[in-house]
């Protein structure tokens, strides 16, 4: 009988300590599908930003090659603007092309 005692107060006692242990466990599972949710949504917002980057890389790139571009035609204006008086100035030894290849 008293050993029948004390094997129903040692599994009151493992009972005890399994329900502490799954309380533990339940909490430890709370709080790992909390860190998840805020894992997942940092993660779609650095995933947002990259996009936000990227559209604004392409954008810079573009604007860059237009203003290269325009820049380009400018120069290309003004050194045809500059050829005209050494055109009308060019002396018969010098044909005119040759005054205005140099730029």
């Amino acid at each position: 009988m008293l050993e029948l005692r004390s094997t129903a107060d040692q599994l009151r006692h493992e009972n005890t300590n399994l329900k502490s242990e799954r309380s533990v466990l339940k909490s430890v599972e709370q709080r790992l599908g909390e860190e998840n949710a805020a894992l997942s949504k940092e993660r779609a917002h650095l995933a947002d930003l990259m996009r936000n980057l990227q559209t604004m890389q392409n954008e810079l790139e573009r604007s860059g090659n237009d203003a290269r571009r325009r820049l380009e035609e400018q120069v290309n204006r003004l050194e045809a603007q500059a050829c005209v008086p050494l055109l009308l100035l060019y002396s018969p030894c010098s044909p005119p092309s040759a005054l205005c290849d140099s730029h």
